[in-house]
């Protein structure tokens, strides 16, 4: 197996989307001409999913009031991608440090969440009907609150950085 990556060192990463069109005898006849054009392979450049993640507790941390969906996108990458947002803390805190030197409105937008960082003042629910997919609300719940303990760990780390 691999030696995980720093992020530094990750970057974008190619990746392949294999087609766009599914295959049909149908379009084949109607459009013979465009057909396997829309059946090529296309290559194109994205963020790794470690990259993402440490951008969505960013966000959380540092935006305004809570967007629920932030909380529902970290769950869902914690899961489909087996990532321990534990592991990630180094390049998390290494990015919150970054921000919070440049503007200041995250800087007092942090100072302000981090007591609010409670399951009690999560606003799940309105968000539910997004979701294209349905998650298991009771192992939500207890990502949430395993995950909440370790934001305001975070956040205390980064303001007494700032």
């Amino acid at each position: 197996m691999e030696e995980p990556r720093s992020l530094e060192e990750l970057g974008k990463e190619e990746v392949e989307l294999k087609f766009i069109c599914p295959e049909s005898k149908e379009l084949e006849f109607l459009f013979p001409e465009f057909y396997m054009e829309y059946r090529k392979s296309i290559q194109f450049k994205v963020y790794d999913i470690r990259e993402i993640f440490c951008e969505k507790v960013r966000a959380i941390l540092t935006r305004k009031g809570f967007k629920e969906r932030y909380f529902v996108d970290a769950y869902m990458i914690s899961k489909k991608f087996n990532l321990r947002y534990e592991d990630l803390e180094e390049e998390t805190l290494r990015k919150l440090k970054f921000i919070l030197r440049l503007y200041y409105k995250y800087k007092r937008n942090l100072n302000n969440k981090v007591s609010m960082l409670t399951v009690e003042n999560f606003p799940f629910g309105s968000e539910r009907y997004l979701l294209i997919e349905k998650i298991d609300e009771g192992d939500f719940h207890l990502f949430l609150n395993k995950f909440m303990v370790w934001l305001r760990k975070l956040a205390k780390a980064a303001i007494a950085f700032a």
